[in-house]
């Protein structure tokens, strides 16, 4: 059950959210290019499939020369899902929904860990 509060702010927000809503998803949108132009240019073989509907994108290493690219990635200080939890060890996902700038540094961080 929601309280008033809730009531009220999911109101306002469904009566005057559209304009941040679009914003919000051309951000997102942005993100999503940046991760799947920045990963495929840098890093062969490496598949990012294109998706819809969430800003988790799933990462595809296994025509990569690295046996646990989820190992790789947390040694070099990004934690992100390992793919062995859906059913594929040589996936990971990757959320993009942040700021741009923090996605660019981590971008560039599991580029150097998949390519050492």
């Amino acid at each position: 059950e929601i309280n008033c509060l809730a009531y009220y702010a999911a109101e306002a927000a469904y009566r005057h959210g559209e304009a941040w809503r679009q914003d919000l998803l051309a951000y997102l949108r942005t993100n999503k290019k940046l991760l799947t132009k920045t990963l495929r240019e840098n890093v062969p073989g490496l598949k990012v499939p294109d998706i819809e509907a969430t800003y988790l994108a799933w990462i595809d290493c296994r025509d990569l020369d690295v046996a646990q690219p989820i190992q790789k990635a947390e040694a070099a200080g990004l934690f992100l899902s390992d793919g062995a939890f859906f059913g594929h060890g040589r996936c990971i996902r990757m959320n993009f929904g942040t700021q741009t700038a923090r996605l660019e540094k981590a971008l560039n961080t599991l580029v150097g860990a998949l390519k050492s």
